[in-house]
């Protein structure tokens, strides 16, 4: 080979290697984004759970800012599980991101037959539906559907297994 031969080829190698390099720091850029934005989405939940929980401790809040004359308790259990339903909400937005697996994520699902097990919180849960992300809306409501049906929970797992497939 002449030296114009090795070169040439020592050229291609080093555009392959900047080449890949790039590829790489594409790669480190896009999960560290990920994190970022699931970093962000944490911060949200906290400070969410936060302003639920305070208004949970004092019902007076959430009486000055709707303008609704409830009991203590109706307000609590709405506060509640607006709280309950969007941790699972956080939850499931994580496993359909990756960051839960489908075990970790069926244990925390199984909250939600729990709280919404009789008809008044299914009546709240009617009413706020809109409050929540479509997908998760669709899901909640196909797992309290296959529940109903089959107390053993065979339903419910079928149920959470279909999330995975989404």
């Amino acid at each position: 080979m002449t030296l114009d031969q090795y070169a040439a080829v020592a050229e291609i190698i080093g555009v392959t290697l900047v080449i890949a390099s790039l590829i790489y720091v594409a790669l480190q850029l896009r999960q560290n984004t990920e994190m970022m934005r699931a970093e962000s989405r944490n911060a949200i939940q906290h400070s969410k759970q936060q302003e639920l929980f305070m208004m949970l401790q004092n019902p007076d809040i959430w009486r000055g800012i709707t303008k609704q004359e409830l009991d203590d308790e109706s307000i609590r259990i709405s506060l509640w599980l607006t709280a309950s339903l969007r941790a699972r909400e956080h939850e499931w937005f994580q496993f359909r991101h990756g960051v839960l697996d489908e075990s970790a994520w069926k244990s925390y699902a199984t909250a939600i037959p729990f709280a919404l097990a009789n008809e008044r919180p299914r009546a709240w849960w009617g009413g706020t539906k809109p409050m929540y992300e479509k997908e998760f809306v669709e899901m909640v409501d196909g797992l309290l559907e296959d529940e109903s049906l089959n107390a053993t929970g065979e339903k419910q797992a079928d149920a959470l297994s279909r999330t995975a497939d989404r």
